[in-house]
């Protein structure tokens, strides 16, 4: 018995062997207090985050390198190189070049990830999905295969029986489905048999009018009973039990009169089975015309979705079969619709179940996993017999594993990993949590037990596979919001570099102040991760394949974003500052102010950020697509604006502007909105592309 498992029926008296961490569950919770590997994305930022700070060392440096030299020249041509001047013109050069060090690397992108991952934990959570990692919810994006449970995932989680049949092929009705006779035109006798069966067999408990307690299949069969107000049998009368196995597949009791009576599953239990019950009760031979009609009946049965329980009593040594029990867990309603949204978005769905072969197939047909001749079906022996480099060769094609073992599931996912794919897995037993540990993402489910929540990274509060559609969906999301602020802090960030690189080889004095860089740096960080933490989570982004595990975060499309954008910001604030088409005169009033100047070209630099913001939002032509959705971005643009002029207007000394009027920041505005059109003109060059 584990650590942390539930007992809901029976007695037993334990001994405990190991304690505290040494005890399995321990194990795990020691293990997930181990740093993790990271989500794809982090791993992906944590290598541009990198290549950006080589990017801004190497601008510091030649920000150095070209300020200096220059520096010299012009102190020599003055007159004035002495040991002052060159201190202070070192001393200047390095502060800022420290601050272009400091504006280029994006701390801001831990930040967006934290906080991206916190908003979307609680968003799921209303969608009964419940974050334990939040690194994981983007890491759900990438998932191209999930390992999918039955029952309570893809199915209801609520057995009812529905039919009886004996082994002459004899029909008995439960529910009314069939025209079949009804269960209580059994004989006596043999209905006395199969209510011993069902109800002895039986780990269930009355209360309050219903079953409780056990597990589905005993619950099931036990409110069978109580529907037909058949429970006067006497479990006082039983001397030994033996559980339900999943290796063995079968569980009995014995009474005192020493009769067993066994249940399970059929293909396991009655290969040593000769003789069966007619329907007067009576037992006879177990004929190869019987057997032949008792296979095909099963199997018109399990080709219904049907799960077989096998019922039978010992007379002596002999195994008698009663009956086979036709149970049935209903298909989620929504579950179709859910597996050709996931196929639509490159996910392939895999049905792992301890089903018979033919139910199984039933069932993932009628949800939409099996539609085709192609898609492979495997059962546990078949897995079995397959080494590891077939199974990879296979894995694309395997949509079903049926009489699955715990052990599958780990093996499965060692291979999708092996093969560079991004895999799920559901579970929600003790003997799941290997896998689920495993899994890039691990759901356990909402009733499961503590042991295979504590493994997991996402606990599915309502078992649905639906849900875990929802948590695919946030995770692609997660990444669009991270690419579209990489797609903002890179623009700014190559912007600014450029800016006063050319500068000095221009001529030109730095285009902005340290206070300045640093105001653009907060802009680039802390209030850019705000503006695209909430971006909506929109259908389309199901109609994509999810991005291979190993692709370059950076795209073409991104590069084209960043690229454009740059050099537009880059040109008109240069342009201003070497006053092309004498727009120096507009701004100075032919006073010549070059502060002036200054405060003008930092106007419309911000300002072209600013509308740039909403090209990065949109990969499309408009801009202001679903921007009500996101209140925080248009909060945060609107703030960035109104601190912007408020700066201007009385940074002064500090930020190193002067006031301007309403005309200097109409202009700018015109001058700034142009970047929309510029990038609308590139999105419709990639497009055709």
């Amino acid at each position: 018995v584990f650590r942390g498992t539930v007992v809901t029926s029976g007695e037993a008296v334990m001994e405990a062997t190991q304690i505290g961490d040494n005890t399995v569950l321990g194990s795990i919770n020691t293990s997930l207090q181990e740093d993790s590997k990271d989500s794809p994305s982090k791993e992906k930022l944590n290598k541009l985050a990198g290549n950006i700070g080589v990017l801004g060392y190497s601008a510091g440096a030649a920000y150095s390198v070209i300020n200096l030299v220059l520096g010299f020249i012009a102190l020599n041509k003055a007159n004035n190189l002495n040991g002052g001047s060159i201190f202070l013109l070192i001393i200047e050069t390095i502060l800022f070049a420290v601050t272009i060090i400091i504006m280029a690397v994006p701390e801001g992108l831990p930040m967006m990830l934290a906080l991206v991952s916190s908003m979307n934990s609680g968003r799921l959570l209303a969608q009964n999905i419940l974050v334990r990692h939040p690194d994981t919810i983007e890491t759900a994006g990438y998932m191209n295969i999930l390992f999918s449970d039955k029952t309570g995932t893809i199915t209801e989680g609520k057995l009812s029986v529905v039919d009886f049949f004996l082994a002459d092929g004899t029909l008995y009705a439960a529910t009314g489905e069939t025209d079949a006779p009804d269960f209580d035109t059994m004989s006596d006798s043999l209905k006395a048999e199969m209510i011993n069966g069902i109800g002895l067999n039986n780990d269930a408990m009355v209360a309050d009018g219903s079953a409780v307690g056990s597990n589905a299949t005993d619950r099931a069969l036990l409110d069978f009973l109580i529907g037909r107000s058949q429970l006067d049998f006497d479990t006082n009368t039983i001397t030994e039990k033996q559980q339900f196995n999943s290796a063995t597949k079968f569980a009995s009791v014995t009474t005192k009169d020493g009769k067993t009576y066994i249940k399970g599953a059929p293909e396991f239990i009655l290969n040593d089975c000769y003789y069966y019950l007619d329907k007067d009760g009576n037992k006879q031979n177990f004929t190869d015309d019987i057997k032949a009609r008792f296979q095909e009946l099963s199997l018109e049965q399990a080709n219904r979705s049907m799960r077989l329980l096998a019922i039978l009593n010992t007379d002596g040594n002999d195994k008698v079969l009663i009956g086979i029990v036709c149970i049935r867990d209903n298909v989620r309603s929504s579950i179709k619709q859910t597996v050709e949204t996931m196929n639509r978005a490159g996910v392939q769905v895999v049905m792992v179940t301890g089903d018979r072969k033919e139910t199984a197939v039933a069932i993932a047909k009628e949800a939409g996993i099996v539609t085709g001749q192609n898609d492979l079906v495997l059962t546990h022996d078949e897995l079995s017999a397959l080494s590891d480099q077939e199974l990879k060769q296979q894995l694309p094609h395997l949509k079903v594993v049926s009489r699955a073992l715990p052990m599958d599931k780990k093996r499965l996912i060692e291979a999708a990993q092996d093969l560079d794919m991004v895999a799920g897995m559901t579970g929600d037993g003790v003997n799941d949590s290997p896998a689920l540990k495993s899994a890039d993402v691990g759901f356990s489910m909402g009733d499961g037990t503590e042991v295979a929540r504590e493994a997991s990274d996402i606990v599915i509060l309502n078992n649905s596979l639906t849900s875990i559609e929802k948590a695919v969906l946030y995770g692609r999301t997660m990444s669009k919001s991270v690419s579209k602020f990489i797609i903002f802090q890179l623009t700014v960030n190559v912007t600014t570099i450029a800016m006063s690189l050319l500068s000095p080889l221009l001529g030109l004095k730095e285009p902005f102040t340290i206070i300045q860089i640093l105001w653009i740096n907060l802009i680039m960080d802390t209030l850019a991760a705000l503006a695209f933490g909430e971006e909506p989570t929109l259908d389309r982004y199901m109609n994509e394949k999810p991005v291979a595990k190993k692709a370059n975060i950076l795209t073409g499309y991104m590069k084209s974003a960043i690229g454009v954008a740059s050099v537009f910001i880059t040109l008109v604030c240069l342009a201003i500052l070497k006053n092309v088409g004498g727009i120096q005169d507009f701004i100075t009033n032919g006073t010549g102010n070059f502060e002036m100047v200054t405060t003008f070209t930092f106007i419309v630099f911000i300002y072209a950020v600013i509308f740039n913001s909403l090209n990065t939002r949109s990969n499309g032509f408009n801009v202001f697509e679903h921007i009500g959705e996101n209140k925080k971005f248009s909060i945060v643009m609107i703030s960035i604006a109104v601190v912007q002029t408020l700066i201007i207007q009385f940074g002064g000394k500090v930020f190193s502007t002067v006031p301007m009027d309403v005309q200097h920041y109409i202009v700018a505005l015109l001058i700034a909105v142009l970047i929309i059109p510029a990038d609308l003109i590139r999105k419709a060059l990639t497009k055709n592309k």
